[in-house]
């Protein structure tokens, strides 16, 4: 049996993504305000694998294994407090409120369907736990599956921030590609994302600025460049990154899961990801692009923490 000091509580924080549900559970010391990860877990679902605004008998049946799953883990590592928030794909398919509300009631989880700009908050908060207080400037991105957030900030501080529908799955779903994608497919879907980032280019991002990306797409580019686990935070040159791009875009899916560091299951969604990132480059001559292992889940944790809350 797991036996915790009065000064530990014991949190978990839950991401329910378009693509994979993950958790983190930390222990918290009220004390010394310190944490430490006890068990993280991530499993894909990618709950839209057609271009519809429904998810599917069997992905809902898929979802709901998974967090039962969740649970037992939950009830096994004795955890006081949890907390779960869903993002796009909850937000707009139309079965996807109803599917919240029952699993509510089955296994008496609270989950909150968060909106974009609130996913735009947890996202900047994770990765400002990776930085010193006086960084450069950076252009966060977060690709999910159903929407990606974009954060400008520099030394800590939220200067424009913005949600789009056009995450990798949605895309994916919308625009599916040849195997490998005809060129002709590749410069339609940039115009799209040209088009879709219309708001974005208002902004004046200055030349020493850098990309700073969470989620799946970033944490895989990381484990291809460095042929392993991606580190906690990684910079990839512009010319790194393209040889990359054009090495993915070159393979069909089958041969793209043989490429080293690459996650099979992420393998069909990496060609949408990794466009989309290469214009927002060549949009504002960023040079240089930073992987990291954070999540909304990290940034959730710390929320939670700061709350003190009581164990339950």
């Amino acid at each position: 049996m797991v036996s915790l000091e009065k000064n530990i509580k014991r949190i978990a924080a839950v991401d329910l993504g378009t693509n994979t549900f993950r958790y983190l559970i930390v222990d918290y010391d009220t004390v010394s305000q310190s944490k430490t990860v006890i068990a993280e877990k991530e499993v894909f679902v990618k709950v839209f694998e057609k271009n519809s605004q429904i998810i599917t008998d069997e992905k809902l049946k898929l979802a709901e294994e998974t967090l039962k799953n969740f649970s037992n883990d939950f009830k096994k590592y004795k955890v006081d407090f949890i907390k779960a928030i869903a993002t796009e794909a909850w937000r707009s398919a139309e079965n996807g409120m109803h599917f919240i509300n029952e699993i509510k009631k089955s296994l008496s989880l609270e989950i909150e369907i968060i909106d974009g700009q609130k996913e735009s908050d947890y996202a900047f908060q994770a990765v400002c736990s990776l930085l010193d207080d006086n960084h450069q400037p950076f252009l966060l991105m977060d690709i999910g599956g159903g929407s990606t957030e974009f954060v400008f900030f520099e030394n800590k501080k939220i200067l424009y921030s913005v949600s789009f529908p056009i995450g990798s799955s949605k895309v994916k779903n919308k625009f599916p590609f040849s195997d490998p994608p005809k060129s002709s497919e590749i410069a339609y879907l940039k115009g799209f994302y040209q088009d879709s980032i219309t708001d974005l280019k208002s902004i004046s991002i200055p030349e020493n600025a850098s990309i700073i990306g969470l989620s799946g797409a970033f944490e895989t580019l990381g484990s291809i460049m460095s042929k392993d686990k991606c580190p906690l935070l990684l910079e990839v040159k512009k010319e790194d990154f393209t040889a990359v791009t054009e090495d993915v875009l070159a393979k069909n899916p089958e041969e793209i899961k043989l490429i080293p560091g690459m996650h099979p299951l992420r393998a069909d969604l990496m060609p949408y990801a990794l466009l989309l990132i290469e214009v927002v480059m060549r949009q504002f001559s960023i040079k240089s692009v930073f992987c990291t292992t954070v999540s909304l889940r990290n940034a959730l944790a710390d929320e939670m923490a700061s709350e003190k809350v009581n164990r339950l």
